[in-house]
């Protein structure tokens, strides 16, 4: 460009005119020059010579993206009713979408996301769906003991159009916590089937079905990653004590934004908060971030080691521990309202562990 390079370009105007939507193109096409494109906002990025297909591809998807996102903010938030009782039975048309987030693998997102659905369903008394969108690398079939005889990918060999019917048949019961849960698919090279459009017609389709649906996504901000944060009414931040940890959080909220996301929806997660390691404090983090830490979680790696391997959520057997009350606080965080605890009768593990990891590679169905 003549007098500004196109990333100030982009980063005037989103900070002037939040509602535009930028597409920037270039003949760069690294990692980095990206990275530093969605940084200052841009919504998608072009790689130059590209064919007119492909710009007009990109336009109607940008626009459709935009467009379902500003109806998403005109959504209800947390939080408004009152007293006890299912979202849905309060009036709400619509289910919520809560999507947990990380900028690194080992934070434990996936083990904060099944125990707070296990403690929105079994103790708060709401419909919970649990769907796997890490697509290539989702773990909530094994931490769950679950067999995944059908997954994303069944669904998608459904022929349109859907409807919240279709997309329950795919669902999988677990029995112990009462929430049902939509698998990934069971190889990483299927990943690539998984598109946008399925990404929203789901989520939209299940908010018709359950007060909450909990979404699992990998560590990274592609466009499925970008469709999902747009379909959820909240998002939950995941970082940990580690110092690594807290200087991706900044990029990630930073990226959040400049991609200019409500700042009321996103929540920080300090998972294994306490005690402090490594001379890291919750009020560094909180001061290091400069946002407000809205749930913390206490470490307790025995027990939540244990739960994995067993295939068990530790929120179905125990609810005084200061681990247990930390979700509890986390969910009434989400809900808005007083979340119930009464102590549950001890779950089945359901097998051993070299019975668990046979079953998971033995029983796949489809893709």
């Amino acid at each position: 460009m003549p007098v500004i390079d196109g990333i100030t370009a982009t980063e005037i105007i989103t900070s002037e005119l939040p509602s535009v939507s930028v597409i920037l193109t270039s003949v760069q096409g690294d990692q980095e020059f990206i990275r530093k494109a969605m940084k200052a906002g841009a919504r998608d990025f072009l790689i130059k010579p590209f064919s007119n297909d492909e710009l007009i591809d990109t336009i109607k998807s940008v626009f459709k993206s935009d467009q379902r996102k500003r109806q998403l903010y005109t959504a209800p938030t947390a939080g408004a009713a009152e007293g006890t009782g299912t979202a849905r039975a309060k009036g709400k048309k619509e289910g919520e979408v809560v999507t947990l987030f990380a900028t690194k693998g080992g934070v434990g997102k996936t083990t904060v996301l099944l125990n707070l659905a296990v403690t929105l369903s079994k103790y708060g008394g709401y419909k919970v769906a649990v769907v796997d969108f890490d697509l290539q690398f989702g773990d909530v079939a094994i931490m769950l003991n679950l067999i995944p005889s059908r997954n994303v990918i069944s669904l998608l060999e459904e022929p349109p159009p859907w409807t919240s019917n279709v997309v329950l048949d795919y669902m999988i019961p677990h029995e112990q916590s009462g929430i049902e849960v939509l698998l990934a698919p069971s190889r990483p090279e299927y990943a690539e089937i998984v598109q946008v459009e399925h990404i929203e017609q789901t989520l939209m389709l299940l908010r018709e079905q359950y007060d909450y649906i909990l979404v699992d996504t990998s560590s990274m901000f592609r466009n499925i990653e970008l469709s999902v944060l747009d379909a959820s009414q909240q998002i939950l931040v995941v970082t940990t004590l580690e110092l690594s940890a807290i200087k991706d959080m900044k990029l990630c909220l930073d990226l959040l934004a400049n991609l200019n996301y409500n700042p009321d929806k996103i929540r920080l997660v300090l998972n294994r908060g306490k005690p402090n390691v490594g001379g890291i404090t919750y009020e560094d983090v909180q001061s290091g971030l400069k946002k407000e830490i809205s749930a913390l979680i206490p470490t307790e790696g025995r027990i939540c080691i244990e739960a994995i391997n067993k295939g068990t959520p530790f929120m179905l057997n125990d609810t005084s521990s200061e681990l247990a009350v930390s979700f509890l606080k986390l969910a009434e965080i989400v809900t808005g309202q007083k979340v119930r605890s009464s102590e549950p009768a001890a779950a089945k593990a359901g097998g051993g562990l070299f019975d668990r990891f046979s079953s998971i590679f033995s029983g796949q169905g489809g893709r």
